[in-house]
């Protein structure tokens, strides 16, 4: 229940810290111009938590500079409606989950970049009206939850090349989009 006006001029280094959930928070413009160098100042950052943060339209490009990063989770975040085509920077993510974020209409392309992906989340996300023919290139995905994307009328065929692929959790909406796969 914080806001938080400007990360840039806030932000010490915080070589030892892993963790940073931020929970009902108001952004405004705080993550804006941001000119520091994060991947610096969060050297060992590995899961970022933004949760229920109503004002949040588009997640900063520059987080994807996090290389360490291996959990992210976006969850409630009604006004999300993008994410940038930088998150292909995010070479250790390997959980990702956007649960409920009502206005995400897409994933990047450069998510097919993430070959450590292992669990994505996209529950609840009914705006999503379609996943990039990327979604394929995903060689170690191994959990999907794709339960109430009601928007999605049709998968990219190239989701028949996730092979590691063991936990698919749909409803009926969306389970049968995978008879065919």
């Amino acid at each position: 229940h914080i806001s938080i006006s400007s990360i840039a001029k806030t932000m010490l280094r915080l070589k030892n810290l892993q963790k940073i959930s931020l929970v009902m928070c108001k952004f405004d413009d705080a993550f804006g111009n941001c000119t520091i160098q994060i991947a610096d100042m969060l050297p060992n950052l590995v899961e970022i938590v933004i949760d229920c943060c109503y004002d949040l339209v588009e997640f900063p490009a520059w987080l994807c500079n996090i290389s360490s990063l291996m959990r992210l989770n976006l969850t409630n975040c009604h006004e999300l409606n993008a994410l940038p085509e930088a998150f292909g920077k995010l070479d250790n993510l390997e959980v990702l989950r956007l649960h409920a974020c009502t206005k995400l209409l897409e994933l990047p392309e450069s998510i097919g970049r993430l070959q450590k992906f292992r669990f994505l989340d996209l529950s609840d996300c009914i705006s999503i009206s379609k996943l990039t023919e990327r979604m394929g290139e995903l060689s170690s995905l191994r959990k999907l939850n794709m339960r109430g994307c009601r928007g999605l009328s049709e998968l990219p065929s190239s989701v028949k090349n996730l092979r590691q692929l063991e936990d698919l959790i749909c409803d009926e909406e969306t389970g049968y989009l995978w008879e065919n796969y």
